[in-house]
């Protein structure tokens, strides 16, 4: 009785959507070798297409959930990689692994190919836009300048964003001035109130 060798997948999880550029335009890559298989009527061993394989794989999981048993896992994966005009869009994370770890990867040449980054929006970046809001308004609803000065200090020294400088700008001006007015204290920054003669 003939046992069927079966790859187990790394892992079925979707992620998120990853393009790869070649240096060919309609490079192909493969991943698995040919299989054959033994024709029943003749005999022969012959060239095994990926479907029929698979058609296959799926026939022996019925046989195995009848008989009570668990489903074979097995690589559903592409075999062949096939770029179209120089690019190859995938979110399978079987082949997302294997692209980058293949020899071509990043190689510089006629057989290369080289993942493509998409920038990051500067107000995705960390600390990103809305967190530093969220803490400018947390810094307001506890009247803690200190708080919101220190919004303002991190993003000068991170990502300059002009929306984030003037709202924690504002947030600790008005802080200062609003404790400033309770405590009857001056405030620590701004012009000294002008005197006028009775």
């Amino acid at each position: 009785m003939s046992t069927v060798t079966v790859d187990a997948p790394e892992t079925t999880a979707k992620v998120e959507m990853v393009t790869f550029m070649s240096r060919s335009e309609n490079q192909v890559l493969t991943r698995r070798k040919t299989r054959h298989a033994m024709d029943p009527m003749t005999g022969e061993r012959k060239v095994q297409p990926e479907e029929d394989w698979r058609a296959e794989m799926e026939r022996a999981n019925e046989r195995r959930v009848m008989e009570g048993l668990e489903p074979l896992e097995y690589d559903r994966s592409p075999w062949k990689i096939q770029f179209e005009r120089n690019t190859y869009r995938t979110d399978d994370p079987v082949i997302i692994a294997w692209l980058r770890s293949h020899d071509a990867f990043q190689f510089d040449g006629p057989s290369g190919f080289y993942e493509l980054v998409e920038p990051v929006a500067i107000d995705d970046l960390e600390p990103t836009t809305a967190d530093q809001l969220q803490a400018l308004q947390e810094a307001l609803m506890r009247h803690d300048p200190e708080a919101a000065e220190a919004v303002l200090e991190t993003e000068k020294s991170t990502h300059n964003r002009p929306q984030v400088l003037k709202a924690a700008e504002s947030a600790a001006t008005s802080l200062r001035e609003l404790i400033a007015d309770a405590t009857g204290a001056a405030a620590p920054e701004g012009d000294p109130p002008s005197t006028s003669p009775s």
